[in-house]
Formats: C-alpha cells, structure tokens, sequence
C-alpha cells in the first residue's frame, strides 16, 4: 500500500505539503486492482484515535 511519496524523479518532496504529495503519488500509482503490486491507500476521514485501536487490536500496527 502506497500512501505517500516523499521522492520523486530524483526530486525531494518532503518539503510539499502531504495533498499535494498524494496527488503526485496517485498520479503515478493510479487505481490499480486489488492484487497488483503497489496500490494506493486512499485517506480516511474520521476518528483516527479509533482507528489506531482497531488497527492494535487486530494486531495490525507495530509497537
């Protein structure tokens, strides 16, 4: 799962706000099928306090 690009072409983009570098990002990712090699994770809106206890929950995050 791509979600953010912090390079590009050689170019640093860190420096760019995090939209514009999603932007780059699903430019160059595209929406690709499920099962392709890299796709891309779109944002979540919401309670991200909630989603990071899921996420634990389920094992999903690294501690």
């Amino acid at each position: 799962m791509a979600f953010d690009l912090i390079e590009l072409d050689g170019e640093d983009l860190r420096s760019e706000p995090l939209r514009l570098r999603r932007l780059k990002l699903h430019r160059l990712v595209g929406n690709h099928d499920p099962g392709t090699p890299i796709q891309f994770s779109e944002s979540q809106q919401g309670f991200g306090r909630d989603l990071l206890a899921a996420a634990c929950a389920m094992g999903l995050e690294g501690t």
